[in-house]
């Protein structure tokens, strides 16, 4: 299903998980909180609500200065800084 996407051994555990919640914490934080609104908002409105939703916050999340050095980083070849702004 999914669910699982790592498995560590007890001894790996804390420096591996720090890794990847430091990976997460790096990343595009703005999209991954529209990304949430997106499901949480799907258990309470219609599909075509839903879908509103969905490109409102793609729109917004186009705005933002991540976004922007995002495909800048991208054009450059480089990785992007992520500022959650």
């Amino acid at each position: 299903m999914g669910m699982v996407t790592r498995v560590f051994s007890r001894d790996e555990f804390e420096v591996e998980s720090s890794a990847f919640v430091r990976t997460l914490a790096d990343g595009p934080t703005t999209a991954y909180g529209f990304i949430k609104d997106n499901l949480n908002n799907h258990f309470s409105c219609s599909f075509d609500q839903a879908l509103d939703g969905e490109v409102y916050r793609h729109q917004r999340c186009k705005d933002t200065q991540d976004h922007q050095d995002a495909v800048r980083a991208f054009t450059e070849k480089r990785k992007p800084v992520f500022n959650g702004i």
